[in-house]
């Protein structure tokens, strides 16, 4: 069951509760929401899945996020190039699935576009004091080469320059503190950001996207036997026909297929008897 709330009128996240999801904020945290977020992302097996809006005003969500390893960049990720018609500029990021994580594998095969526009990901792998806090953090996906961070997205022909963000280019990661190795329900808490607030929009959704954002969650529940491509719905349909098509398929089956078979055997065999 999925309930929405509004964290300005709680107190706490409750910690039965077997996850949050923040989706594209447009508008920042308060500092005691932040405190809230941080409160319950210390307690044990704690999951948060949480969609960037690059164009939101959320510095201290992204101060939260790159106190444990994520930091948003606030750039765009996107492809331009000058053709005979003029400059192109795609925002549209198409991307791959990371194959060393496990929740995702099913997905590899299959490539994932992010429409509307998607910021990229600087992933604190090598921070130490997240590494002494048992904090790992793995990239999800990882957008194709011809893609980069750009800063000065709103030129005409941007191109890339010092300041912009060179491939390879993650724009989604998973974050886990307090994992055990080897234990496979460790008490530990669970998060996957996504630089990307149109995943689960409906005119623009696809199915690799619902299933991502599926064994996303299944992850952060513990829930990893339930991880994979789900099974297409069956469904019934009954055809009607007309009297007269009855009667058609009658002939078609009954007497026009059996009597061409009966004439070009008896052809085969008449054939036969004259040689």
């Amino acid at each position: 069951e999925v309930i929405q709330v509004n964290l300005s009128e709680i107190s706490h996240i409750p910690t039965d509760a077997d996850g949050l999801l923040l989706l594209g904020a447009r508008y920042d945290l308060s500092e005691r929401e932040v405190s809230m977020l941080n409160d319950y992302w210390q307690t044990k097996r704690a999951g948060i899945f949480i969609m960037l809006d690059p164009g939101g005003e959320t510095s201290r969500l992204n101060a939260f996020l790159t106190s444990i390893g994520v930091r948003p960049r606030g750039d765009r990720v996107l492809m331009a190039e000058s053709t005979s018609t003029g400059p192109k500029k795609e925002f549209s990021v198409l991307g791959e699935f990371m194959k060393e994580v496990p929740f995702i594998r099913h997905l590899t095969s299959s490539a994932i576009t992010l429409a509307g526009q998607t910021e990229s990901l600087e992933l604190l792998q090598e921070n130490t004091a997240l590494k002494e806090q048992s904090i790992n953090i793995q990239p999800l996906i990882l957008a194709a080469p011809r893609y980069w961070g750009e800063r000065q997205f709103l030129e005409e022909l941007p191109i890339v320059d010092e300041e912009d963000t060179v491939p390879p280019i993650y724009v989604a990661a998973s974050i886990e503190r307090g994992a055990v190795r080897d234990e496979k329900r460790a008490d530990s808490s669970r998060m996957v950001v996504v630089s990307n607030a149109t995943l689960l929009d409906k005119q623009t959704m696809l199915a690799v996207s619902r299933d991502f954002v599926a064994a996303g969650l299944n992850w952060l529940m513990n829930r990893e036997d339930f991880i994979g491509i789900p099974a297409k719905s069956k469904h019934a349909y009954r055809i009607q026909l007309s009297s007269r098509q009855h009667e058609l398929i009658f002939w078609v089956t009954s007497i026009t297929l059996p009597g061409i078979v009966l004439a070009f055997g008896l052809m085969v065999w008449a054939s036969r008897r004259a040689a």
